[in-house]
């Protein structure tokens, strides 16, 4: 999934902070992706703290193989 810069910026300036970390800590996998990839698109290095302890929930769980979820996450935190 590839988000324009702008159009990641125009969705992240829609949402509460907490609003983003409450989906970071969801189980809604589409919903956490999307983030993550508006997060990467916008350049936005705000929300590092709450990825770190979304990756290490994932790792802590061992659902690092199921999905590309956590390689987006660590994709977003190399920005950094």
């Amino acid at each position: 999934m590839f988000i324009q810069a702008s159009e990641s910026r125009f969705y992240l300036e829609e949402l509460e902070a907490f609003e983003i970390t409450s989906i970071l800590e969801s189980d809604n996998e589409d919903k956490i992706h999307f983030v993550l990839n508006a997060l990467i698109g916008a350049n936005f290095g705000t929300y590092t703290k709450e990825i770190i302890q979304f990756a290490k929930r994932r790792l802590n769980d061992d659902r690092y193989s199921e999905d590309d979820i956590l390689w987006t996450a660590f994709k977003y935190l190399s920005l950094f």
